[in-house]
Formats: C-alpha cells, sequence, structure tokens
C-alpha cells in the first residue's frame, strides 16, 4: 500500500530543491575556490543554472508536453540569473567567453521573437493585453499583475474620478461629518466633564 505523504509533498519538493540549488551555486562563485578557478567556475555555474531551470520547466510541465518554447524561456532565465547572481570574478570570467555570450544571446532572441509573434498574433485575434500576455507568461502570474497594476492605477492617479453611487443613493467624502449617521450623532471626539 502507497503512501499519501509523498504525493502531497512533491510540489513543494520540486520547487525548493531547484531554489536550493540555484543558492549553493550562488555561493560556491561567492568561494575561494571560485575566485582562483574563474573560468571552471563560471562553466560550472551556468550548466547548473541552466541545467536546474530547464529540468524544473519538464517537472513542472504537462504530462507528453514539454514545450520548446518553455524550456527556451527558462534558459532566457539562466542567462540572467548567470549574469547577474555570479561574483565578480566569474562573471568576469563569463563575459570573456563569446561563445557563451553568443549562445545566451542567440537563446534570448529566439524565445523573445516566438514570445513577440505569439502575442502580436493574439491581439490581432482580438485578445486584451492580460490575454495577449497570458500566452506568453503564465496566466496566473499575468493575471495578478493585471490587479495590482489596476489598483496602482486607481490609488495613484484615481484622487479626481467622479464617485460611483448607485441610483438613488447620496455620496458623501469619508472625511466629513455625517449628520444622518447613527454614531456622529454622539460627539466625537467625547467631551472632557
Amino acid at each position: 500500500m502507497q503512501s499519501v505523504r509523498p504525493a502531497r509533498w512533491r510540489p513543494i519538493v520540486v520547487l525548493l530543491a531547484p531554489l536550493l540549488v540555484l543558492v549553493l551555486a550562488r555561493a560556491m562563485t561567492h568561494s575561494d575556490w571560485a575566485a582562483a578557478n574563474a573560468s571552471l567556475a563560471a562553466l560550472l555555474f551556468a550548466w547548473l543554472v541552466a541545467d536546474t531551470l530547464g529540468l524544473l520547466v519538464l517537472a513542472k510541465a504537462p504530462r507528453d508536453r514539454h514545450g520548446l518554447r518553455a524550456l527556451l524561456g527558462a534558459l532566457t532565465l539562466a542567462s540572467l540569473v548567470i549574469l547577474v547572481g555570479a561574483s565578480a570574478p566569474v562573471r568576469a570570467a563569463l563575459l570573456a567567453m563569446p561563445p557563451l555570450l553568443v549562445a545566451m544571446a542567440a537563446i534570448s532572441a529566439l524565445w523573445l521573437g516566438w514570445s513577440a509573434a505569439r502575442f502580436v498574433a493574439a491581439r490581432r485575434d482580438g485578445a486584451d493585453l492580460e490575454a495577449g500576455f497570458a500566452t506568453i507568461l503564465l496566466a496566473r502570474l499575468v493575471h495578478a499583475m493585471a490587479r495590482e497594476a489596476a489598483a496602482m492605477r486607481l490609488a495613484l492617479f484615481g484622487w479626481g474620478l467622479a464617485p460611483d453611487v448607485p441610483a438613488g443613493a447620496s455620496a458623501h467624502a469619508y472625511h466629513r461629518y455625517l449628520p444622518n449617521c447613527a454614531s456622529a450623532r454622539r460627539r466625537w471626539p467625547a467631551e472632557p466633564a
């Protein structure tokens, strides 16, 4: 009889294990060994980051649906992590390797071009901005970012908008005295006796 416990922990392990590998790989680039062997550390760091993010995409993808565009997106993200996450000596060694930089740029350009073509096709088919970006990025992430942008737009630029008052109701400002409100009939603040 199989236990239910491993199935419950699988999504957490699938997310935490790659994160742990990335943190340890980044810590490795800040070691004395990496400073002494910067080229070897740069190649090892690039391999660990690209392999970890690529395997994460393959593990999270639905069965038999490992999209090439998703893998290219993971490798584009890996390119950014490699360039930003490495220590200064390892980054200098990375920047001194033209073939690696050309490969990272080619993968990133291929993913950006493919994603832009999907976005334009979705917009041409009548999709709104949110649906267009959902063809490129995770739909839940795009939805959360759209809601946050709407809230920020309302908070920052909605001061002069007309109030949304239903028919038959009266509008009031929250900072004014409300004479017909039961709590406003009390003296506020209470006067000392």
